[in-house]
């Protein structure tokens, strides 16, 4: 399921089975699930690259409330999701998985990260 920020059902995500867990993370290869977090690491080629994809990820998590943890590293950035308030991994944590990969695919194409 994919989400529109507008869509209030959000608020009454629930933990997904280990059966659905699994199904969502075989459609994200390059992220590892950890327990109750996804993550996955991103590389660029400058400090400032990663500086610049943090603060795309932030708007995107802003627009969806829903919040990533963010690790910032020389030229890298690692990013967790896990829906805290309900206590496990729900739709919000893949949907905003895709939409964070969306945006690493974009600004490798257009400055070369």
């Amino acid at each position: 399921m994919r989400f529109s920020p507008r869509v209030s059902c959000w608020d009454m995500a629930i933990p997904l089975s280990d059966d659905a867990i699994i199904k969502e993370m075989s459609a994200l290869p390059l992220w590892q699930r950890e327990g109750t977090t996804i993550s996955r690491t991103f590389s660029f080629t400058s400090y400032l690259g990663g500086i610049a994809f943090v603060n795309a990820v932030a708007q995107l998590a802003e627009e969806v409330n829903h919040h990533p943890d963010l690790l910032v590293l020389w030229r890298k950035v690692s990013v967790t999701l896990t829906t805290h308030s309900k206590g496990g991994l729900t739709d919000k944590d893949f949907a905003l998985a895709h939409k964070i990969d969306e945006s690493y695919s974009s600004a490798s194409v257009s400055v070369g990260v």
